[in-house]
């Protein structure tokens, strides 16, 4: 896939959201903000209804991801298989990767034009002030 038909497929709307899910994760977080709450209250009691607040807690909020993550889980869209030929996913497989290669090599060509950069707090740090304003009036 070329970059533009991944981003085509971001843009696919298909996939269905519930319409509450906004307002379910708010209601959670707002459930894990008064529990985080009472918690800090309870710090300042006794300890064991510290521990079992905090055990409760932890079992809510592993119930929360459960549920969001079996809710979830159930409404994804099966892989589709784009190719018939092996060989021809092969090639578009080995185009879509020279793609990428080629990106990553502009990456790093310019990472490498800031490498000095990078090590300047370092230096100065190391008491090298004046190698450092040196070189720096040497480039301009």
């Amino acid at each position: 896939m070329s970059l533009d038909s991944l981003l085509e497929a971001a843009k696919d709307t298909s996939v269905k959201v519930p319409s509450d899910l906004g307002n379910t994760l708010e209601g959670m977080v707002g459930d894990l903000e008064r529990t985080d709450a009472l918690v800090m209250e309870e710090k300042t009691r006794s300890p064991k209804r510290v521990r079992l607040l905090l055990s409760v807690a932890s079992a809510a909020a592993l119930l929360i991801m459960l549920g969001v993550g079996f809710t979830l889980g159930k409404r994804q869209k099966e892989p589709v298989d784009t190719f018939s030929d092996p060989v021809e996913a092969y090639r578009y497989l080995c185009s879509t990767l020279g793609e990428i290669s080629s990106q990553m090599g502009k990456g790093v060509e310019a990472a490498s034009k800031c490498a000095d950069m990078m090590t300047l707090p370092g230096r100065i740090l190391s008491g090298e002030e004046e190698q450092v304003a040196n070189s720096c009036a040497n480039k301009d």
